[in-house]
């Protein structure tokens, strides 16, 4: 299990058409990226084991990461695949679990996709030290930054950056939503692509 007492992430600063921003890339897929190790911000990523309590429908599932607690909204109400993503020692454990379940529900416990990585987003963040790390991103841009576009999570053009920047980077972009809803500052303005952002890393 990590612990909270090594978040200090370290934005980068990058020039996109002309204009200064800073950059937070992340991955660590439970292992350190290149990226992983300049930036320092294992901790937004799903992977990142910090305990979550996670409550819907009167049903509360504890799970070991994000990646755990998001798979499982998925299958919510189905107690035996539940509480097997409960018992998941990792994200890549958990991720590896849910390949062996059927009929997932992509109403993700009603939430929809985006509202079940938010409410996810929103536990794992209510953690003090977690919420302090996030909100010393200060404006930078934060882009899951896929390792390469095959591999584990195969297909996933949505969370990430897929790699190239053909991503849509939802998860970055959830992260920032959640910093400034923190009280810290939005997705930065400018004139921008994913893949802008991709190319810098």
């Amino acid at each position: 299990m990590n612990t909270s007492s090594n978040i200090s992430p370290q934005p980068k600063s990058v020039v996109i058409n002309h204009q200064p921003y800073t950059l937070v890339a992340f991955y660590y897929p439970d292992h350190d990226t290149a990226w992983d190790k300049v930036y320092c911000a294992q901790f937004l990523t799903n992977f990142y084991q910090c305990p979550i309590t996670l409550t819907i429908d009167g049903i509360s599932g504890h799970f070991v990461c994000a990646e755990a607690a998001f798979q499982a909204t998925k299958w919510w109400h189905n107690a035996a695949n539940r509480k097997s993503l409960e018992d998941a020692t990792s994200g890549t454990d958990a991720f590896t679990r849910k390949k062996g379940f059927s009929n997932p529900d992509y109403s993700y416990a009603g939430l929809g996709q985006l509202g079940a990585m938010k409410a996810v987003l929103e536990q794992k963040f209510s953690d003090p030290l977690l919420k302090q790390g996030l909100l010393q991103t200060g404006d930078a841009y934060l882009l899951e930054h896929r390792e390469y576009q095959h591999g584990p999570q195969s297909g996933d053009t949505f969370w990430s950056d897929a790699s190239d920047g053909s991503g849509g980077n939802h998860l970055g972009l959830t992260l920032m939503a959640l910093r400034a809803a923190l009280g810290g500052s939005p997705a930065p303005a400018g004139q921008y692509t994913v893949a802008d952002f991709s190319r810098q890393v």
